[in-house]
């Protein structure tokens, strides 16, 4: 409020109007405040805006999701059972697609607590049997495998792979292997089942003694990361039906899925919440995703060989060491 002065003629000028009017007369100013002003006042808002929303973030992705998680087996066996990375379209009968000659799809029932599920399963002859051939189409697989002078390797692919994925693998080892490969309930096109650490070594079991029956040669097994895990965990089953393969390679093994899940990115940015633990891996042990290498190896008796690239990101060195 300001006031300007209010002229008076002379004449008027007396004493009484002096007392009883002002000198000035009140006139109303509206305050503009500044740029600076408005500037600051946007920067405090935006401010706490943001603090606010971070604060939001941080609770939902480090409190809220913990405990989600905690609570939901789904989301536990989603992390373990990585099947939604690779599944993509296959065609898992189309051998020439992939350029795989000497090869045949199989579908295998296993059969536990009266529930029947099938596998996808690949058999691959030895390239040498595969260049002796006149006509692969015509030749005799359930001849070669139960006659062949050739060992069999049986491979456990890892969890976001099925059949398909490790094919250039199935290259190097049919030089010297029939190699039979085979999809974990709920991959490829084997049939849906309860996804279980339990229960894909129940149908691992099976199929090995499938094999088992389908051959007088030696039987060999490959794992490759959670197929190590599988595979160890398979043998040390076996072994209690005094049933021992010829020998056991491990591919980046890793001693337990609880150590494992410390070193995977996603994880990372959770181990050093005070309640990882409570939240994170205790959970995962209670519903039953263990898989402890580092215990089912003790329990293998043929010849091992561990596999493991110093420089993997996936499943560091140490693990494989350890």
């Amino acid at each position: 409020m300001s006031y300007h002065r209010k002229r008076i003629p002379v004449a008027e000028r007396n004493i009484e109007n002096f007392l009883l009017e002002p000198d000035y007369e009140p006139v109303d100013i509206k305050y503009e405040p500044t740029c600076k002003q408005r500037c600051c006042r946007c920067c405090i808002i935006s401010s706490i805006i943001i603090l606010v929303s971070a604060l939001l973030v941080f609770i939902l992705l480090f409190v809220v999701l913990p405990l989600v998680f905690m609570h939901s087996i789904e989301l536990q066996r989603n992390l373990i059972f990585q099947r939604y990375i690779n599944n993509e379209e296959r065609e898992f009968t189309n051998f020439q697609k992939y350029g795989l000659e000497g090869a045949r799809n199989i579908y295998r029932d296993t059969i536990i607590d009266d529930e029947i599920i099938t596998l996808g399963v690949w058999h691959c002859l030895p390239l040498a049997l595969v260049h002796e051939a006149v006509e692969i189409e015509e030749y005799n697989y359930v001849e070669a495998l139960y006659r062949s002078t050739y060992p069999v390797l049986l491979y456990f692919h890892d969890t976001d792979g099925n059949r398909i994925a490790d094919i250039n693998k199935y290259r190097i080892f049919r030089r010297s292997f029939h190699v039979i490969t085979f999809d974990y309930r709920g991959y490829g096109d084997s049939t849906e089942g309860e996804l279980s650490e339990k229960l894909i070594i129940e149908d691992s079991i099976q199929i090995y003694k499938w094999v088992r029956l389908q051959t007088r040669a030696e039987i060999f097994v490959w794992g490759h990361s959670f197929g190590a895990s599988l595979a160890a965990q398979m043998i040390a089953r076996l072994r209690k039906e005094n049933v021992i393969p010829t020998g056991l390679f491990l591919e980046a093994p890793f001693t337990t899925i609880r150590e494992e899940l410390q070193y995977i990115s996603v994880m990372k940015m959770y181990t050093w919440l005070p309640w990882f633990e409570a939240t994170i891996l205790s959970p995962l042990e209670k519903n039953g995703f263990v898989f402890k290498t580092n215990e089912s190896i003790l329990s293998v008796d043929c010849p091992i060989m561990i596999l493991h690239a110093k420089d993997d990101e996936m499943v560091p060195y140490i693990l494989g060491e350890k």
